[in-house]
């Protein structure tokens, strides 16, 4: 889903294969971990990036997002409550050339992640 706001184009996360706003389960358990966005190509646009968590599981789960690439350094984490959720996780974070936003979770598919990207034209 995109919708254009002068310069600015707002989506769901990429990764949503169906692309009408619906949450992606996290099935991956280790990096490299599941797709949410790849960010657009270039550097003429930069993708300004949330994403939402929930924890729909009866323990905590600790969900790892690797922003970017797949080393420690790529990767932000947080423990969630059992029922928690939507929490930010990343709020209005840019990205671009084509970097890869993936997550991964201690158990499959009891975590979901969902968001939206706004991307913008940067003129210099």
């Amino acid at each position: 889903m995109a919708s254009t706001i002068g310069d600015i184009e707002i989506r769901s996360l990429s990764g949503d294969s169906t692309t009408d706003g619906k949450q992606i389960d996290i099935a991956a358990t280790s990096s490299p971990g599941t797709i949410l966005h790849t960010a657009v190509a270039g550097t003429s646009y930069w993708d300004y990036i949330t994403i939402e968590v929930s924890n729909r599981d009866t323990v905590a789960r600790t969900v790892t997002i690797e922003w970017g690439g797949t080393t420690a350094a790529d990767t932000v984490t947080l423990e969630l409550a059992p029922g928690l959720g939507p929490v930010t996780m990343i709020d209005r974070r840019m990205l671009r050339d084509s970097h890869v936003v993936r997550a991964y979770c201690d158990a499959a598919n009891v975590v979901s992640a969902w968001g939206e990207v706004h991307r913008a034209r940067i003129e210099v």
